[in-house]
């Protein structure tokens, strides 16, 4: 799990649509489809359901996201810190 896969997780989970997301993300729709389902597979759950029109996140990926979130702005509150 690394960071980056966070943060496309906490993207499409804010903008319900992998190419949205992408985009904001700065990668191709694929890139962002193949490191969230390589976090899926580390985690051994899906995170999202892909069945619906909109990309929605499960129970779980909504907890996993809020979680994501959190470790997101701690990462750049070191990064801060860092600062001179």
């Amino acid at each position: 799990m690394t960071l980056q896969e966070l943060r496309y997780a906490v993207a499409l989970a804010h903008h319900a649509n992998f190419a949205r997301a992408a985009e904001a993300c700065h990668v191709s729709a694929a890139t962002l489809s193949i490191q969230l389902k390589k976090l899926e597979e580390y985690l051994g759950a899906m995170l999202f359901d892909r069945s619906v029109r909109h990309v929605v996140p499960t129970a779980l990926g909504l907890e996993v996201v809020a979680c994501a979130r959190n470790m997101l702005a701690e990462a750049e509150r070191i990064r801060e810190l860092a600062r001179p």
